[in-house]
Formats: C-alpha cells, structure tokens, sequence
C-alpha cells in the first residue's frame, strides 16, 4: 500500500513535471512550511520536492501556474457557481465545497473572499490545497481531474469585482462596516490590509479596545487563513500603541 508521503511526492512530481505547476507544502494549519514567495515566480525543482515536509500540499496559483481557482465553501454556493457563472472540467472535492479551475487570463487576478458572499477566488499570490492533502474528515480529491491548463476555460474578470476605492480624506462612520470591504489573504498583502483595516476603525473613532473586538470579529470572515489572537493585538498596538 503507497504511503502518504510517497503519495504526496508523487503527487507533485505529476503537478510540476507534467502540468507545470508550482507547488509548496503545507502545515495541517493550511500555512505553508516553507517560505513560499520564489515559488509564485518558478516551478519547483524535484530535488526541491524531495527536501520539503510532507503534510499537505499546495498548487501555487496565478500566472506561474497559469491558474486561477473558485473556491465554493458549500455544495449549494457550487452548484449556483457551476450554473450561473462557470463551468469547469477540473473539480476538486475539499472539507466542505468544491474548487473549480480555471485558465490564468494573463491580466493579474487579485485573491478575492466572499464574493457575492458565495466564494472566493485564488489568482496572483494565492494557492489551494489539492490532492492527496487531508483534512479532519478524510482527503482531497478529485471530481474531474487535472488536465493541462490550455485546455481549461479563461477565468472570467468579472467574477472577481475590483477592489473598493478608498478616499483617505472621507470620514468615516460605521469602521466595522467599511472593513467588511476589505480583506487579507496570505500571498496578497495580507498583512498590508490588515493593519489599514485597523487604521479605518482608528480613523471612525472606535478605542484600542473596541478595535480589537471588531478585528477578531472581521477575522472569521475576511482573514485566509485567520491570525491569531496575538497576532491581532500586535497589530492593533502598532496603530494605537501599547498601553
């Protein structure tokens, strides 16, 4: 019987080898093991597989990749995605959705969460476990399986809505409501657009404690994959200082 780790290896020797795909491997915590940016610019080498940890493991997204993935949380966000917007012939089954795969466009395609508050999307300086990664409640696998990326459907812009613009000279209200726009996915300025959302709610008025509680709230939703208590504190006091 083939093992974990020699499935892994295998795994993404075919990813790399024959899709040219960029791969990392993952901690059970869905973060990477190593440091992982070279690898949204190159394919890893064999030798490079063959050193890492072998927990989980990670299909770089973006042009590297020639990739862009929809990721449905939800059988129902799956099906309403596959009828209405796109149809693709490589499904992953996850925990508890699916990830459809698509074409890179060959514009940079920004990671998104909850849009239309039904699934996110995995461009430029993103990635998704994939096949043979495990979860608490069994394994990756696949639906349809992995083809060549040419033979996969362009990613369509206009499932991944721009941005917000954001004035710095407007007022602003209701902070917690003006950060559900904003979001920090690891890869994609994650970091960056945390600490703005904790300037916003500096900005609106709220205390370094309310910020706080708000930030653990916006962390559940808005945060791929979330921080930890700490690490918001550390984020909060670097705009409001320590206390």
């Amino acid at each position: 019987m083939i093992s974990h780790k020699e499935s892994w290896v295998a795994h993404a020797v075919l990813y790399t080898q024959k899709f040219r795909l960029s791969v990392i491997p993952m901690g059970e915590n869905k973060k990477p093991l190593i440091p992982w940016k070279e690898y949204q610019d190159k394919i890893p080498t064999v030798r490079e597989i063959l050193g890492w940890g072998k927990e989980n493991l990670a299909i770089v997204t973006g042009a590297v990749s020639n990739l862009v993935v929809v990721d449905c949380e939800s059988r129902d966000d799956a099906e309403w995605f596959y009828k209405t917007r796109g149809q693709s012939p490589v499904i992953v089954r996850t925990k508890r959705g699916f990830h459809f795969y698509f074409r890179h466009p060959g514009e940079r395609v920004q990671n998104a969460c909850k849009v239309e508050n039904r699934y996110d999307v995995r461009g430029d300086g993103g990635y998704v476990l994939a096949p043979p990664s495990k979860h608490s409640d069994g394994a990756y696998s696949w639906v349809k399986p992995i083809c060549e990326t040419s033979q996969l459907p362009v990613f369509n812009a206009s499932w991944r809505p721009p941005p917000p613009a954001i004035d710095d000279e407007k007022a602003i209200c209701d902070g917690e409501a003006y950060i559900s726009k904003t979001f920090a996915t690891s890869g994609d300025n994650g970091h960056n657009n945390t600490y703005k959302a904790v300037c916003y709610l500096k900005r609106s008025g709220l205390t370094a404690a309310e910020a706080l509680l708000a930030m653990m709230r916006w962390n559940r939703t808005n945060a791929d994959p979330p921080w930890t208590e700490r690490e918001l504190l550390h984020k909060v006091q670097s705009v409001y200082g320590r206390r």
